[in-house]
């Protein structure tokens, strides 16, 4: 007998618009969009069962924030200006003094991948009828083998 290959793939194809659309939500709901970079960069794409979301690099310093040297904990170095000089440039200031404030006072972080009550609601009720439906093609498929060999004894 063969073990049921349970496929979630359809669901979390499903779920990834879904999800980056929360995503993208989070960001304009903390105040997080500027050039629009970060929020256009949020994809996903679906790989052996497994919901992939992808976003810039530094999604993840807007997300947690970073620590300055004057936190106690030592920020090995200052942003590179490059980095930020869009930014700084568009609101009347120098890159470099930014870079130097962002080293010794670190930034305040703005969460925006935390965990969403309703997209884990959305997400379990997907996963649900998808494995219910391979579940019950599983059992279905069962049958028919176990009918065609009782039928041709």
């Amino acid at each position: 007998m063969r073990a049921p290959k349970i496929i979630v793939d359809p669901a979390l194809e499903k779920l990834g618009p879904v999800l980056v659309q929360a995503l993208k939500n989070n960001l304009e709901d903390n105040g997080s969009v500027d050039t629009g970079a970060l929020i256009n960069s949020i994809n996903y794409y679906v790989k052996d069962n497994v919901l992939v979301i992808t976003y810039d690099d530094y999604g993840d310093y807007v997300d947690s924030g970073t620590r300055g040297t004057e936190t106690g904990l030592p920020n090995r170095k200052m942003p590179p200006i490059t980095a930020i000089q869009g930014w700084a440039t568009r609101h009347g200031m120098n890159p470099w003094v930014v870079a130097k404030n962002i080293q010794k006072w670190g930034t305040e972080p703005r969460p925006w991948l935390n965990p969403l009550t309703e997209f884990e609601r959305t997400y379990f009720d997907l996963l649900e009828g998808s494995l219910f439906i391979e579940i019950d093609e599983f059992i279905e498929s069962t049958f028919k083998d176990l009918n065609a060999k009782i039928t041709n004894r």
